[in-house]
């Protein structure tokens, strides 16, 4: 998949500098026309002019020819300081683009194609001779020769156009290749196992797109391959303490039916029923337990179903709770509510969240300091409700914190009880409600906080998903 996406992006960059050749050659070629339809107008321009010219050539007046030389096919010099009346003349004759310069103090002599520096600057044209202390000059340019020197004016232009416009794209195509050749170093070893490297971000184009989500790609794959990891360790601690807890109500078991097997003929009979009764119990905790590693198979592979109805949270919970609170008797725990009523519902399946209070009141019993209370607050959040069992612990258990989450965790170092899967699989029926399940222990109070989304945030999740 990542192949795929970096495949797509470079593919669509090469389209992209493909196209903006093609874009340059056909400004050139374009040019390139306008020059030859200039060339082969050329001399169509002089034979629709010759006739006009010469037609005004035989209506020059005496003035006229005192004021100027006419040289055919070259350009014309004329001397006068009376230049406002020259402009005129000239303005009769379209063969001829003409403009004038002042000379103040300044000799021009046999100028011939060049420029002349100081107090003035001649233009330099094809034929130019003339030799003039002061005055003024009016330089007669035949059109042929505008046009030449326009079609010079504009292959210029388009050579120092497409120079630029070479450069731009030449730079950009180095400076994106440039982030290719660093990216595919970065992702080289990233494929050699080193997901800490990131790829530089830089632009806003597709490239930056790519760089991003290939940073993304990495941060993910670590995430997932720590969360193996994670799972691979609470695997292993998993067989090694339901081994524990099977072991020792076995050997337990053995041991009395040995007993009962090898017992004495003078063994009476009360004693015989008492150990099948210690048989039966530990029986019932090893099948109890069983069945509570079946369940956390079923959930964590969501493979356990689900029917779900609308609930408002404040009456659920408190149904939920005050339906389990039989379960705390006998450690005369008082639960309080702090339930808040909302108008939204909730989308629970409300078996599967029994079993959440269920255990959790089971937590309380095994936990909770006898003749305490226990809070149940329940509030509105950002897109949900959120769930808080506040109670008073026996013991000290702010050493352990978040091992009570874990998939299975034995708290011998407490009390030499085992608090077995039962707010592993709290935590895991909450999750499948699209909500959160955290523990907090502060001092000698154990926080249990649940979060579930109100029908419509579900609704957007699972749209999203």
């Amino acid at each position: 998949m990542i192949n795929k996406r970096f495949i797509k992006e470079d593919y669509w960059f090469k389209l992209k500098i493909q196209f903006s050749l093609v874009v340059i050659v056909a400004i050139l070629i374009g040019f390139l026309l306008i020059i030859g339809i200039i060339s082969l107008l050329e001399p169509f321009v002089n034979n629709k002019l010759s006739p006009i010219i010469e037609e005004n050539d035989q209506q020059l007046t005496a003035i006229e020819n005192e004021l100027f030389q006419l040289v055919h096919e070259q350009d014309i010099y004329i001397v006068d300081n009376r230049v406002p009346e020259i402009e005129q003349i000239f303005e009769k004759h379209p063969r001829y683009k003409f403009e004038y310069i002042t000379f103040l103090n300044t000799d021009v002599e046999e100028l011939n194609k060049s420029s002349v520096t100081g107090e003035i600057t001649v233009r330099s044209y094809a034929n130019m001779k003339l030799s003039v202390k002061n005055g003024s000059v009016i330089v007669g340019v035949t059109i042929p020769e505008v046009l030449r020197i326009s079609a010079i004016v504009i292959v210029c232009a388009i050579l120092f156009f497409l120079l630029i416009l070479l450069l731009i794209v030449g730079y950009y195509v180095g400076r994106k290749t440039r982030y290719l050749q660093r990216m595919a170093s970065k992702l080289e070893m990233m494929a050699g196992g080193d997901l800490d490297i990131r790829v530089p971000i830089k632009g806003h184009d597709e490239m930056t797109q790519l760089a991003w989500h290939i940073n993304q790609m990495a941060a993910s794959l670590k995430e997932m391959i720590q969360k193996e990891k994670r799972a691979d360790h609470t695997q292993k601690q998993l067989i090694t303490n339901i081994s524990h807890d099977l072991r020792t109500p076995l050997t337990a078991i053995q041991g009395y039916l040995s007993l009962i097997e090898n017992m004495d003929p003078g063994l009476e009979g009360d004693q015989i029923k008492k150990y099948i009764q210690l048989v039966y119990r530990k029986s019932e905790g090893v099948s109890h337990l069983v069945e509570q590693l079946f369940d956390y198979v079923l959930l964590s592979n969501h493979q356990m179903e689900f029917k779900q109805i609308l609930a408002e949270p404040s009456l659920l919970w408190h149904q939920l709770f005050a339906d389990s609170e039989g379960i705390v008797a006998s450690k005369n725990i008082e639960v309080q509510y702090q339930l808040n009523t909302v108008g939204q519902k909730l989308l629970v399946d409300t078996n599967q969240l029994k079993r959440v209070t269920e255990n959790l009141m089971q937590n309380l019993k095994k936990y909770g300091r006898a003749d305490s209370k226990v809070t149940i607050e329940g509030l509105p959040v950002k897109g949900g409700y959120e769930l808080k069992i506040i109670n008073e612990a026996e013991g000290k258990l702010e050493d352990y914190g978040q091992d009570f989450l874990n998939m299975y965790f034995t708290t011998d170092r407490i009390s030499g009880k085992s608090a077995g899967l039962g707010l592993a699989i709290c935590k895991e029926i909450i999750e499948q409600h699209k909500g959160t399940f955290g523990i907090k222990i502060e001092g000698n109070l154990f926080i249990t906080s649940i979060s579930i989304p109100f029908i419509e945030e579900v609704r957007a999740i699972e749209s999203n998903d």
